[in-house]
């Protein structure tokens, strides 16, 4: 703990010496670079410099006392639209877990793609024309042509 030059707590916290020792106590400052803990009523220190703290509130795995755990999962997808259609989807996932002695990971990783070129668009295009006879005459009259074009995907 080069950086730090003393450190006073209001409450007690974990300690963790050098020399592994683990210590719950109250710090107070005893001179410019050493410090006093206190722990309880009857366990104080002689002045420690700050060199000799390794640790304030280890975590689990470093003090020894249990196991750390982390981890990360990631997903993404795209998707695209026009003359080719494609989807990805990515994913992957980590989780590891941490002791004194060992460290354990695992995980896994993957990716789904799937591509399909679109059909040009195909265009139809229909014709009537009917022809009715006129009452009045009793001759055929054409009826005027209707054209209708579609387009289908």
């Amino acid at each position: 703990m080069a950086e730090v030059t003393n450190i006073e707590t209001d409450q007690p916290a974990r300690f963790m010496l050098n020399d592994k020792t683990l210590m719950d106590a109250q710090a107070t400052r005893a001179s410019e670079s050493t410090v006093v803990l206190k722990s309880g009523e009857t366990i104080t220190t002689t002045p420690l410099a700050m060199s000799d703290i390794a640790y304030i509130n280890p975590p689990p795995h470093v003090s020894g006392e249990g196991v750390s755990t982390s981890g990360r999962a990631n997903l993404g997808m795209t998707g695209q639209r026009g003359n080719t259609d494609n989807n990805q989807l990515y994913y992957d996932a980590e989780a590891v877990a941490r002791s004194l002695k060992n460290r354990f990971t695992i995980g896994a990783m993957g990716e789904q793609k799937e591509d399909e070129a679109r059909k040009p668009r195909a265009r139809t295009a229909a014709t009537s024309s009917t022809t009715t006879s006129s009452p009045r005459s009793g001759t055929p009259t054409p009826t005027p042509t209707c054209r209708r074009t579609s387009s289908r995907t």
